[in-house]
């Protein structure tokens, strides 16, 4: 494959389905979650893209990070 994609680990409470369809449902942000392809481990894969949408991406992040679940 020629695509470009981060596979980064799922901490702080959340797994990696919850954390998938948050920032899609909320920031209409789609990431991969991996767990059923990582025996439940909580991953997801992060396509890397133009700077703007990378910093949307993090912002995003940062205030699911401060959410409770």
């Amino acid at each position: 494959s020629q695509a470009n994609y981060v596979m980064c680990r799922v901490e702080n409470g959340w797994t990696s389905k919850e954390l998938a369809e948050r920032l899609l449902t909320v920031y209409n942000i789609f990431i991969k979650d991996l767990s059923s392809k990582l025996d439940g481990r909580q991953y997801v894969r992060i396509a890397v893209r133009t700077i703007e949408d990378n910093r949307i991406l993090l912002d995003a992040l940062q205030e699911v990070e401060q959410e409770q679940i």
